[in-house]
Protein backbone atom coordinates (compact mmCIF):
# COMPACT_ATOMS: atom_id res chain seq x y z
CA UNK A 1 0.00 0.00 0.00
CA UNK A 2 1.19 3.68 -0.97
CA UNK A 3 1.95 6.23 1.62
CA UNK A 4 -0.88 8.84 0.33
CA UNK A 5 -3.30 5.91 0.77
CA UNK A 6 -2.41 4.74 3.65
CA UNK A 7 -2.74 7.87 5.33
CA UNK A 8 -6.12 8.97 3.83
CA UNK A 9 -7.82 5.67 5.13
CA UNK A 10 -6.29 5.96 8.82
CA UNK A 11 -6.94 10.13 9.00
CA UNK A 12 -7.10 9.65 12.79
CA UNK A 13 -3.14 9.64 12.58
CA UNK A 14 -3.20 12.91 11.71
CA UNK A 15 -5.17 13.77 14.76
CA UNK A 16 -2.59 11.67 17.16
CA UNK A 17 0.05 13.68 15.50
CA UNK A 18 -1.30 17.29 16.16
CA UNK A 19 -2.29 16.18 19.82
CA UNK A 20 1.31 14.71 20.05
CA UNK A 21 2.80 18.23 18.67
CA UNK A 22 0.76 19.74 21.09
CA UNK A 23 1.86 18.17 24.03
CA UNK A 24 5.09 19.81 23.37
CA UNK A 25 4.19 22.27 25.30
CA UNK A 26 4.20 23.35 28.76
CA UNK A 27 1.75 21.45 30.52
CA UNK A 28 -0.34 24.21 31.79
CA UNK A 29 -0.61 25.55 28.16
CA UNK A 30 -1.72 22.02 26.68
CA UNK A 31 -5.36 22.34 27.51
CA UNK A 32 -5.82 26.12 26.10
CA UNK A 33 -4.17 25.12 23.00
CA UNK A 34 -6.48 21.68 22.42
CA UNK A 35 -9.85 23.39 23.71
CA UNK A 36 -9.87 27.09 21.69
CA UNK A 37 -9.26 26.33 17.80
CA UNK A 38 -10.01 30.14 16.86
CA UNK A 39 -7.45 31.14 15.09
CA UNK A 40 -7.14 34.74 16.54
CA UNK A 41 -8.10 33.34 20.34
CA UNK A 42 -5.15 30.59 20.04
CA UNK A 43 -3.12 31.42 17.04
CA UNK A 44 -0.24 29.14 18.63
CA UNK A 45 -3.23 25.97 18.38
CA UNK A 46 -4.01 27.62 15.01
CA UNK A 47 -0.61 27.91 13.66
CA UNK A 48 0.13 23.95 14.72
CA UNK A 49 -2.91 22.31 13.28
CA UNK A 50 -2.91 24.48 10.39
CA UNK A 51 0.71 23.38 9.44
CA UNK A 52 0.50 19.48 10.33
CA UNK A 53 -2.92 19.42 8.70
CA UNK A 54 -0.94 21.17 5.50
CA UNK A 55 1.71 18.52 5.99
CA UNK A 56 -0.21 15.53 6.32
CA UNK A 57 -2.28 16.32 3.19
CA UNK A 58 1.11 17.01 0.98
CA UNK A 59 1.79 13.09 2.27
CA UNK A 60 -1.72 12.27 1.23
CA UNK A 61 -0.78 13.48 -2.14
CA UNK A 62 -3.59 16.80 -2.21
CA UNK A 63 -1.37 19.98 -1.36
CA UNK A 64 2.20 20.64 -2.74
CA UNK A 65 5.56 20.24 -1.16
CA UNK A 66 5.79 24.27 -1.27
CA UNK A 67 2.40 24.82 0.19
CA UNK A 68 2.67 22.94 3.30
CA UNK A 69 6.30 24.22 3.67
CA UNK A 70 4.81 27.81 3.95
CA UNK A 71 2.65 26.89 6.82
CA UNK A 72 5.32 24.58 8.39
CA UNK A 73 7.22 28.37 8.11
CA UNK A 74 4.79 29.83 9.97
CA UNK A 75 4.49 27.52 12.77
CA UNK A 76 8.80 27.82 13.24
CA UNK A 77 8.84 31.32 13.55
CA UNK A 78 6.50 30.74 16.43
CA UNK A 79 8.64 27.99 17.89
CA UNK A 80 11.86 30.52 17.14
CA UNK A 81 10.45 32.96 19.71
CA UNK A 82 9.22 30.43 22.44
CA UNK A 83 11.43 28.41 24.46
CA UNK A 84 12.36 25.41 22.23
CA UNK A 85 16.17 24.17 21.67
CA UNK A 86 16.23 23.92 18.11
CA UNK A 87 16.08 19.93 18.41
CA UNK A 88 12.45 20.60 20.45
CA UNK A 89 11.48 22.97 17.25
CA UNK A 90 11.33 20.51 14.80
CA UNK A 91 10.69 17.48 16.67
CA UNK A 92 6.96 17.30 16.25
CA UNK A 93 7.91 16.29 12.55
CA UNK A 94 9.45 12.71 13.68
CA UNK A 95 6.07 12.24 15.63
CA UNK A 96 4.30 11.36 12.64
CA UNK A 97 6.30 8.60 12.04
CA UNK A 98 5.97 7.19 15.65
CA UNK A 99 1.95 7.42 14.87
CA UNK A 100 2.08 5.73 11.41
CA UNK A 101 4.28 3.35 12.51
CA UNK A 102 1.66 2.17 15.53
CA UNK A 103 -0.55 2.37 13.55
CA UNK A 104 0.77 0.27 10.47
CA UNK A 105 1.64 -2.18 13.36
CA UNK A 106 -2.14 -3.08 13.84
CA UNK A 107 -2.51 -3.84 10.23
CA UNK A 108 -3.36 -7.41 10.34
CA UNK A 109 -2.94 -8.11 6.28
CA UNK A 110 0.01 -6.76 4.02
CA UNK A 111 -2.79 -4.93 1.81
CA UNK A 112 -3.99 -3.07 4.44
CA UNK A 113 0.41 -2.23 5.72
CA UNK A 114 3.10 -0.40 4.38
CA UNK A 115 5.30 -2.06 2.80
CA UNK A 116 9.23 -1.81 3.50
CA UNK A 117 10.04 0.12 0.45
CA UNK A 118 7.16 2.76 0.97
CA UNK A 119 7.93 2.89 4.58
CA UNK A 120 11.62 3.72 3.74
CA UNK A 121 10.55 6.36 1.42
CA UNK A 122 8.40 8.00 3.66
CA UNK A 123 11.11 8.34 6.33
CA UNK A 124 13.52 9.60 3.90
CA UNK A 125 10.39 12.37 2.93
CA UNK A 126 10.33 13.17 6.55
CA UNK A 127 13.70 13.40 7.35
CA UNK A 128 14.33 15.85 4.40
CA UNK A 129 11.69 18.47 5.26
CA UNK A 130 13.29 18.07 9.02
CA UNK A 131 16.58 19.22 7.54
CA UNK A 132 14.35 22.25 5.58
CA UNK A 133 12.52 22.85 8.96
CA UNK A 134 15.60 23.01 10.55
CA UNK A 135 17.06 25.56 8.32
CA UNK A 136 13.94 27.46 8.72
CA UNK A 137 14.15 27.50 12.27
CA UNK A 138 17.84 28.52 12.21
CA UNK A 139 17.20 31.70 10.14
CA UNK A 140 14.13 32.50 12.18
CA UNK A 141 16.27 32.28 15.13
CA UNK A 142 18.92 34.90 13.78
CA UNK A 143 16.62 37.22 12.27
CA UNK A 144 15.23 37.02 15.96
CA UNK A 145 18.91 37.96 16.95
CA UNK A 146 19.45 41.13 14.91
CA UNK A 147 16.10 42.72 15.77
CA UNK A 148 17.17 42.32 19.45
CA UNK A 149 20.90 43.32 18.75
CA UNK A 150 19.01 46.03 16.99
CA UNK A 151 16.59 47.07 19.70
CA UNK A 152 19.42 47.14 21.74
CA UNK A 153 21.54 49.73 19.82
CA UNK A 154 18.72 52.34 20.19
CA UNK A 155 18.44 51.65 23.51
CA UNK A 156 15.50 50.04 23.75
CA UNK A 157 15.09 46.86 25.82
CA UNK A 158 11.27 46.16 26.52
CA UNK A 159 10.98 44.19 23.61
CA UNK A 160 7.22 42.81 23.70
CA UNK A 161 6.12 40.49 20.37
CA UNK A 162 9.61 39.73 19.07
CA UNK A 163 8.06 38.21 15.90
CA UNK A 164 6.55 41.64 15.40
CA UNK A 165 9.44 43.48 15.18
CA UNK A 166 10.95 40.70 13.16
CA UNK A 167 8.17 42.06 10.56
CA UNK A 168 9.00 45.48 10.97
CA UNK A 169 12.53 44.74 10.33
CA UNK A 170 11.76 42.64 7.01
CA UNK A 171 10.19 45.98 6.00
CA UNK A 172 12.90 48.19 6.68
CA UNK A 173 15.23 45.94 5.44
CA UNK A 174 18.26 47.06 7.67
CA UNK A 175 21.36 45.42 8.52
CA UNK A 176 23.04 44.94 11.82
CA UNK A 177 26.22 46.24 12.32
CA UNK A 178 28.96 44.70 15.00
CA UNK A 179 28.29 46.30 18.49
CA UNK A 180 31.85 47.66 19.11
CA UNK A 181 32.26 46.62 22.92
CA UNK A 182 35.37 48.44 23.23
CA UNK A 183 35.03 51.28 21.99
CA UNK A 184 33.77 52.53 25.69
CA UNK A 185 37.31 51.68 27.11
CA UNK A 186 39.30 53.59 23.96
CA UNK A 187 38.13 56.25 24.87
CA UNK A 188 39.49 56.24 28.48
Amino acid sequence: MQISDFLQENGEIQDRWIDRALATYPEGGVAALKAQKDRFANPIGYNIRHALTSLYKHFCGTVELEQALVALEDLIRIRAVQEFSPADAVSFLFLLKNAVKEENSTKKTAAEALGLAEWLAFEQRIDEIALRTFDMYMDSRERVFKVRVNELRRGTDNVVCPSALMRREDNKQTTVEPINIHSSHEAR
